[in-house]
């Protein structure tokens, strides 16, 4: 028994390593029962089918037992059923439990597909493959067919970092909810620099009207990327944070493209894989917008957004903005002295047309 299971764990980790996958973007269980018969549950479809090939002749040793171990697959394409997100920020945790790492955050809206539940929490997948526990009291029930009719009705957001959607139209009212930058909500009615808004689960309240916009319908630019980081200035740190509540330096790239109509990879080894290098010796070629990615030999552990003439803007304490030379009264010496490399997004790189492609890249070490 034990040499089966230590095969099947061996097997799971092989697979995942050679599609470039780690506990982000995989989840796994091997049960025992009391009558002996092991199950089998996974979330990648490749690392089932890699399960369910195992066996044969003495591939198991003593106890293996070919072709007789349920494997189950957890996240299926065709499930209906979703969780959204009805806080203002919903933390996305390692474990499900309070005390473990803060891994990510989803905010209010946003879709998570539920694959496992242990006691008041929700094993999810977020957009973009990553895994993490989520708390039943931060998020709803719904279905794909109504996330869908919620999108299309959900022709606004919330442009301020934090927002209130208030009881009444009147500065001061009692809050029905605290929302944050890039919240989809229902638009109803205007009245007076106000506009009435529904928000998930239901709830409706008033929201000033300088405090929305529309996403944006034209490609994004420079320009808008540099202007929307700008916005956050000031808002503290966060390891795992991705909302204008705390960010880690990944969260807030992402949040600041996500907002721009571009998305990227949770973590910034996967930011760095994403876009097109420019190295550091030919860091004259960057501009605005472009990504700074930092760290010690190939591991990047840092990401900024660059906004030319030496300086960029990232979440390192609080957002702030700083520099990369001498002469520069910003100066993060620590930082100029580990940057790798720079990039260019590839929505930014497709409108200037530019055909070079330089492949993916992994990075397998975490860091926010």
């Amino acid at each position: 028994m034990n040499e089966t299971v230590a095969l099947i764990s061996a097997c799971i980790r092989e697979t995942e390593k050679r599609l470039g996958l780690d506990w982000r973007f995989s989840w796994s269980s091997i049960e025992v029962s009391p009558d002996g018969e092991i199950v089998v549950s996974v979330s990648v479809p490749a690392v089932a089918e890699a399960v369910r090939e195992l066996g044969g002749g003495e591939a198991g040793g003593p106890g293996w037992r070919p072709g007789n171990v349920p494997v189950r697959l957890l996240l299926l394409g065709d499930t209906p059923r979703r969780l959204q997100v009805t806080s203002s920020v919903a933390d996305i945790r390692r474990e499900p439990t309070h005390a473990a790492e803060l891994l990510t955050q989803a905010i209010m809206g946003e879709e998570l597909v539920p694959i496992v539940e242990r006691d008041d929490w929700h094993l999810v997948v977020l957009q973009g493959g990553y895994h993490g526990w989520v708390r039943s009291w931060s998020v709803a029930e719904t279905t794909v067919d109504l996330l869908a009719d919620w999108r299309r009705r959900a022709a606004m957001r919330i442009a301020a970092p934090v927002a209130y959607v208030l009881a009444e139209p009147v500065a001061g009212s009692l809050p029905v909810a605290d929302i944050t930058a890039g919240s989809a909500v229902v638009p109803v009615a205007s009245r007076e620099g106000w506009r009435e808004v529904e928000i998930p689960g239901g709830k409706r309240g008033f929201v000033g009207e300088a405090d929305l916009e529309e996403a944006p319908a034209n490609p994004p630019s420079r320009e808008g990327i540099v202007a929307r980081a700008a916005r956050f200035t000031g808002i503290p740190y966060l390891w795992g944070g991705t909302s204008a509540k705390g960010f880690d330096c990944s969260g807030f790239v992402l949040r600041v493209c996500r907002l721009e109509g571009i998305e990227l990879p949770r973590d910034s080894d996967r930011q760095a894989a994403a876009v097109r290098p420019i190295s550091r010796d030919r860091l004259e070629d960057a501009r605005p917008a472009d990504l700074l990615f930092f760290g010690e030999g190939e591991t990047v552990s840092h990401v900024a957004v660059y906004l030319g003439g030496g300086r960029f803007i990232h979440a390192y304490g609080d957002v702030r903005v700083n520099g990369l030379l001498p002469e520069d009264p910003l100066l993060e010496a620590k930082l100029a002295g580990s940057l790798l490399h720079a990039g260019v997004l590839p929505a930014l790189d497709r409108q200037a047309g530019n055909a070079e492609d330089t492949g993916p890249r992994r990075d397998p070490t975490h860091r926010k």
